[in-house]
């Protein structure tokens, strides 16, 4: 579907000629892209469209877009996996999320997978174009390079995790699973969403996640003599921060 690519008005509102920002939209609905396509067009983007997840991944291999638009069912290659591999590229191009998927669990997935937006369908273009316009403007913001969170450094990027300025080396199974629980830091995260999240599959043996959780521990507790990473009995995990009261003997 690469032949759908249509360069859009290069002219600003006042007159004055600026750069065409490139939009990478990946729908499978052959009718629904030529839809969005056609809006998109008119509103003043160059829209390119793949029908799949391996081929989106090849053009976002081989060009940079300014905002990719995905929906999570496409084939071959799902939209969490394309947003984990865009993000695996130290990439921040803006992701919105499209898809009928509509429960607190699929975004959540949505929103770790790397996304930034998420949007229901059925949807409104002019909603679509709003959200595209709106996460262009804050793309232009710096990003901080580095998540601080209690004694953690996370770089999400190098994938890289510290406590206490101390590096911890983690495998990139590893690295996903502290990720998510560090962005809950507080609170419980079940084991479903950690497999949706992690394995992109629910139905993961049990066993496997407490496999890694028990890894983790080891590399992330064991060596400081602390005791972070908590089981909550039935229901999952927690990161637990210590406090300052902590530090006082």
């Amino acid at each position: 579907m690469r032949d759908l690519k249509v360069a859009g008005k290069s002219g600003n509102e006042d007159g004055s000629v600026g750069r065409v920002l490139n939009l990478l939209l990946v729908e499978d609905d052959v009718e629904l892209a030529e839809l969005v396509v056609r809006f998109l067009s008119e509103s003043g983007l160059s829209v390119v469209c793949a029908s799949s997840g391996e081929e989106a991944k090849s053009m976002v291999a081989a060009e940079a877009f300014d905002v990719v638009v995905l929906d999570v069912m496409v084939p071959e290659v799902n939209g969490y996996e394309l947003a984990k591999f865009i993000r695996s590229r130290r990439s921040w191009t803006p992701i919105i999320m499209v898809t009928a998927m509509a429960t607190i669990e699929d975004r959540l997935v949505g929103f770790r997978s790397g996304a930034d937006d998420y949007l229901i369908k059925p949807f409104s273009f002019a909603e679509l174009l709003a959200r595209i316009t709106a996460l262009i403007r804050r793309s232009h913001e710096s990003r901080p390079p580095l998540v601080q969170s209690g004694e953690f450094t996370l770089d999400p990027l190098q994938r890289r995790v510290w406590r206490s300025g101390a590096e911890i080396q983690l495998s990139d199974r590893e690295f996903q699973i502290f990720e998510c629980l560090l962005g809950s830091a507080g609170y419980v995260v079940s084991r479903r969403v950690l497999m949706a999240d992690v394995w992109f599959d629910t139905d993961v043996n049990q066993n496997i996640v407490e496999q890694y959780i028990a890894r983790l521990r080891k590399k992330v507790d064991q060596p400081f003599g602390l005791n972070s990473i908590e089981t909550v009995h039935g229901l999952g995990y927690r990161l637990r921060l210590r406090s300052a009261s902590d530090d006082v003997d």
